[in-house]
């Protein structure tokens, strides 16, 4: 997860088969439009496998066109899709929620569970309460790392949810000042 403020940008890779994914390519206000791009230049990234935008907010899909001017990208993934299971390399990503005409942006979400070997990473996008508690009827083990929904906001994060699974790993994408992040505060 790179630190790109109160947006978001996750960089997942498999090293041997040579296939990078992004999940969301989002920067907060006043971090810079490059900051995504001059990572993966730094990385040794030539091409991007797919973008997952999450759904239509700015801070899940600013900084595309950026990346897109530098990089090869060979597919964009957005809400609206009909795919359930993807694979690039060894990385398997199964969409667990989907929607695109929830009244609520936030819950146009993609949800997805990556699989990487034995590692479990579900990624939660801006989901509400509504949503992660439909989640819990999903039949997931162990999670290892668990990305907060919407930033630990007030209208996601519910303990129900997050005591729903076990993980190792949280996390949280908020800038540090960020006081409306209750869950962070409840840990």
């Amino acid at each position: 997860m790179l630190n790109v403020g109160n947006g978001q940008t996750i960089v997942l890779q498999d090293h041997r088969a040579l296939k990078t994914v992004l999940y969301d390519v989002g920067v907060g206000r006043g971090r810079s439009k490059q900051l995504v791009r001059n990572y993966l230049r730094w990385a040794g990234i030539n091409w991007i496998d797919a973008v997952f935008i999450l759904h239509q907010h700015d801070d899940h899909y600013n900084n595309l066109f950026e990346v897109q001017n530098y990089f090869l990208v060979k597919q964009i993934i957005q809400n609206n899709t009909n795919l359930k299971t993807i694979w690039f390399g060894g990385m398997k990503f199964t969409i667990l929620h989907r929607s695109i005409n929830d009244a609520d942006e936030n819950n146009n979400s993609l949800v997805v569970l990556v699989k990487i070997n034995n590692i479990k990473i579900l990624l939660t996008g801006d989901i509400s309460q509504k949503v992660e508690l439909n989640l819990l009827n999903q039949d997931l083990s162990t999670i290892n790392l668990l990305q907060v929904a919407h930033h630990g906001s007030a209208t996601s994060s519910s303990l129900l949810f997050y005591k729903g699974y076990s993980q190792d790993f949280v996390l949280f994408p908020v800038k540090k000042q960020n006081n409306k992040s209750t869950l962070l505060q409840q840990f």
